[in-house]
């Protein structure tokens, strides 16, 4: 499920941006500053209703995500 959510945002993430890094239901994303607040709008957009979950035979899934913004990673 979470690869398939990775694969989603990284087709739908701004350009110049990615995902450089996950760690189990951590996501890491670089992005140009002024791109950080369309981004996080596409992040949540994705988390909260994943297009290709109904593949995986799951109908109602909502992953809440939490998002921390940072000019380093902690």
């Amino acid at each position: 499920v979470m690869t398939s959510v990775i694969l989603e945002l990284q087709k739908e993430l701004l350009e110049d941006s990615r995902i450089i890094i996950h760690v189990f239901d951590s996501i890491v994303v670089m992005s140009p500053e002024e791109k950080v607040n369309g981004n996080a709008n596409i992040i949540t957009r994705v988390m909260k209703n994943p297009s290709k979950i109904s593949n995986f035979g799951i109908n109602n899934l909502c992953l809440d995500p939490v998002l921390d913004f940072s000019n380093y990673w902690r």
